[in-house]
């Protein structure tokens, strides 16, 4: 994270202007190496290309396995360490692939990707962490749409009594002290199929559970990026009663259980022998973004780094008729 090294506030009729001594963060903004588009262009953007294809410029499709579990592991290891020392303190609230620097000390047509450096920005929405169990239900919601928990899309559609009163109160947990574990496991889970090249060989190309994996992943990205689009352009009214009217049949519900699909596809491809060397970073990522996840960030790579470690979640195993790609659709959204 940047450091900061000193302030100045000058009062300027009912308001004033503050301006921040902070250090210099080599590096380009996560998104944008990535994909290859501005913020505005996110936006709009064919959802199709944004989440299956490569668009001009990005880095989507083009790294072996191995190397970007290597990325994946980097980010997941650096973020920890921050977030294990700010965790006491605040809560970050907007961890997503544009509040984050990398810099890979080289030149990016070398194919280098080995020791990649990662850094957090963008603190403005961070909360005071002691006190987020008694004002959670009073505040903004706030960060990336993308990175938003179901109880986040929840509070936003239907309002905080209805995440008080749901059901599966592993959603409260996750939103109280746990929705920075969330927000850095869909990033996680967003570098890794965005940027592996799955069309090259390769031995993980044989792996039906990683190709299971990606399928998933891509139909609840592709649904959360419409949501985001939609809030975007049509507004959050809009968007709202989207959501608002399609409770029983899509929206939220789909999300739920598209994330789901998602965690247990990752824990099937961890099974697979072929996908052994990655195995824990494939449970991790699964992990963040379970609401009954149980990892901590100070464990956090220990466990993704032993490859026999058993799942961190209470959640059950995979089933051997889910992992053989046996079960019904879920249905598409909207």
């Amino acid at each position: 994270v940047p450091q900061y090294f000193g302030h100045s506030a000058v009062r300027d009729g009912s308001g004033g202007v503050v301006h921040l001594a902070m250090s210099f963060i080599p590096g380009v903004v996560l998104d944008q190496w990535m994909y290859g588009i501005s913020d505005a262009q996110h936006k709009r953007v064919d959802v199709h290309e944004f989440v299956s294809g490569r668009l001009p410029g990005g880095m989507q499709r083009t790294i072996g396995f191995d190397a970007v579990c290597g990325i994946t592991r980097s980010l997941l290891e650096r973020l920890a360490k921050v977030m294990d020392v700010l965790e006491p303190i605040a809560f970050h609230r907007d961890v997503s692939s544009h509040n984050v620097l990398v810099n890979f000390g080289c030149n990016r047509s070398d194919h280098n990707f080995d020791d990649p450096s990662f850094a957090l920005i963008d603190f403005g929405l961070a909360v005071n962490s002691s006190t987020w169990s008694e004002d959670w239900n009073n505040s903004n919601l706030a960060g990336d749409p993308r990175y938003w928990t179901p109880a986040a899309w929840m509070a936003f559609a239907f309002g905080f009594s209805f995440v008080e009163s749901h059901e599966n109160q592993g959603h409260v947990r996750q939103y109280l002290s746990r929705m920075d574990h969330y927000s850095v496991g869909v990033l996680g889970i967003e570098i890794l199929f965005a940027l592996w090249d799955d069309v090259s060989k390769g031995p993980e190309s044989c792996s039906t559970g990683l190709q299971e994996a990606k399928a998933a992943w891509c139909e609840l990205w592709g649904s959360v990026v419409r949501l985001f689009q939609m809030f975007h352009i049509q507004g959050p009214l809009a968007t709202r009663e989207y959501l608002t009217a399609s409770s029983e049949t899509g929206g939220i519900s789909l999300m739920v259980e598209l994330l789901a699909k998602v965690r247990d596809r990752l824990r099937c491809a961890a099974t697979e022998r072929v996908n052994r060397a990655h195995a824990g970073l494939l449970r991790i990522l699964a992990d963040l973004i379970d609401e009954q996840g149980t990892c901590q960030w100070n464990t956090l790579a220990a466990m993704m780094n032993d490859m026999a470690a058993p799942q961190p979640s209470t959640a059950p195993q995979p089933s051997r008729q889910t992992c053989s790609g046996q079960d019904a659709r879920i249905g598409e959204s909207n």
